[in-house]
């Protein structure tokens, strides 16, 4: 077993506070002391009771297991994982993970200026950029899209010019979308955001949740072809996310939250590339 983020540093407080000899610690924890130096203290229940020079032996065993690492400092926030590597073996518990200060982008035309990247690129290409690196080129707008596949083929997406041609971001799921989040969170309040997701319930709370106040990129017309294309399957998995919406003040997003939630709809984003269906920008 070893040992997450919380309980090196629950051990390290430990450690520093030199006068206190037992401690409740978590069962993870405490297994983990139980299993590599169970002869260093005395259970008691679920705490852990140590004599003053049990302690000191802790200290130095510990010293000696992970000479890299000061357990009277602890962790520090604001690692990433090769500054971990140097501190212990178990480089994932940096804080830092890769992907939260990366985003995926890409332009129709492979022209990223918009980026800050000035070589002209192959359309079909995408690139994994540093967030700072986008804040600096501060672009006018930007798009973001759910699906990876739909962010591939976003060349076929029937939107005006101005949206078609704009930055387009990969949204991510899971840990891609922390790069994302940053980005949104520090962009400036004039920067327009643009969110592209599937018509369905948790697409269309998405753009509640996402940062930067943005317009949601909605079909212009809902009519029974675009029903017909409509998965009953994922709206019925769907629950949590209708509740959100029910406790919402729709505002200019009503028409397409009703017709959502009301008729059991969920249409996804590639059959609105594929149908070629015209989609508008709204702003909530």
């Amino acid at each position: 077993m070893e040992l997450n983020r919380r309980d090196v540093n629950t051990l390290s407080r430990f450690m520093q506070d030199r006068d206190r000899l037992s401690k409740k610690f978590n069962d993870s924890l405490r297994n983990w002391l139980v299993e590599h130096y169970g002869d260093l203290f005395r259970l008691d229940g679920q705490r852990c009771r140590f004599t003053a020079d049990q302690k000191r032996r802790l200290k130095e065993e510990l010293h000696k297991d992970y000479p890299r690492f000061n357990w009277l400092q602890g962790l520090t926030s604001g690692m990433e994982r090769l500054a971990m590597a140097s501190l212990l073996n178990q480089e994932k518990l940096a804080d830092i993970r890769p992907d939260d200060q990366y985003v995926l982008v890409r332009q129709v035309a492979g022209d990223f200026s918009r980026a800050g990247v000035k070589a002209g690129l192959p359309p079909q290409i995408s690139l994994r950029l540093p967030v700072d690196m986008l804040l600096k080129a501060n672009p006018d707008t930007l798009v973001v899209v759910e699906n990876l596949d739909v962010f591939d083929q976003w060349q076929q997406a029937n939107v005006g010019a101005e949206i078609l041609d704009s930055l387009v971001l990969y949204r991510g799921h899971n840990s891609m979308t922390r790069g994302v989040k940053s980005l949104l969170q520090q962009v400036p309040p004039q920067t327009r955001v643009v969110l592209f997701c599937d018509l369905d319930p948790k697409g269309l709370e998405m753009g509640f949740t996402t940062p930067g106040n943005p317009q949601l990129l909605l079909p212009v017309t809902l009519d029974e072809a675009l029903a017909l294309r409509s998965n009953g399957g994922i709206f019925k998995k769907q629950a949590r996310a209708r509740a959100f919406l029910q406790r919402q003040s729709a505002g200019a997003w009503k028409p397409w939250i009703d017709w959502v939630v009301k008729e059991h709809r969920a249409v996804m984003q590639q059959h609105l590339l594929e149908m070629q269906v015209p989609l508008e920008a709204v702003t909530c």
